[in-house]
């Protein structure tokens, strides 16, 4: 038998505190991104504004105000460059830390397993169910649904997975399908899948302040998560 790989996973305060720092970093960048965007139209309205107090001819003034333009502009992109790759190292930090947990927190029943170890009515549901028959299977599983009972709900889906596949009276996953997704034992999955979504964005945008230019696709991509997020999450 092959042996499993065991990995270090985050505990839900570190997940809420990374995902703090990602949503920061998406600000940040956003602003850069922001800047970035505006700085041509800004800097040669306030560079032709500047030309404007001297004497000559609108065809010179027009191409001097170009020239001071850009070179603001090329010193904007310089420091928007400089500020983003500053957060460079924790984005990668974060991407690494994210993925070994992925299994763990972004997975409903391993982490309706975890929430749920420790309660003792699930030992006390698993050993009630012992050798039930697919009726009484079925009636605790819409119990559990029911009465938002998640200790229930793990110990149905312990019992099932312990059977063969071909004596169960139903799959694990029909448990979930009626169990409320927005039950409070879910909050750790919700707070990863937020914090991966923060993080994505945040590289996306890196890509943008960095290149110096808007990445449609990207944009789109931004876009599709942040209707995927819940709606207290969606700041966009």
């Amino acid at each position: 038998m092959a042996k499993l790989s065991i990995k270090r996973v985050l505990n839900r305060g570190h997940v809420q505190e990374l995902r703090a720092a990602l949503k920061g970093h998406v600000q940040t960048l956003g602003d850069l991104r922001t800047a970035l965007k505006d700085a041509p139209a800004t800097a040669y309205k306030r560079a032709l504004e500047e030309m404007g107090r001297i004497d000559m001819p609108q065809s010179e003034r027009e191409l001097f105000a170009r020239r001071k333009a850009d070179t603001q502009v090329a010193d904007i992109r310089k420091a928007a460059k400089e500020r983003a790759n500053a957060l460079k190292k924790d984005l990668a930090g974060a991407k690494e830390l994210l993925a070994l947990s992925k299994d763990a927190l972004s997975n409903p029943f391993a982490v309706l397993d975890a929430q749920t170890l420790g309660d003792a009515r699930r030992a006390t549901y698993m050993a009630n169910l012992s050798g039930a028959g697919p009726l009484a299977l079925k009636h605790a599983a819409e119990q559990a649904a029911a009465t938002n009972d998640a200790a229930l709900a793990a110990a149905v889906i312990s019992v099932l997975e312990r059977m063969p596949n071909a004596e169960r009276p139903f799959f694990p996953q029909a448990v979930l399908e009626i169990f409320p997704d927005d039950h409070e034992v879910f909050e750790p999955m919700r707070e990863y899948l937020d914090a991966e979504r923060a993080l994505y964005d945040s590289l996306s945008l890196f890509g943008e302040v960095v290149n110096g230019a808007a990445n449609p696709a990207a944009r789109i991509a931004r876009a599709i998560r942040a209707k995927e997020a819940p709606e207290e999450n969606n700041d966009e």
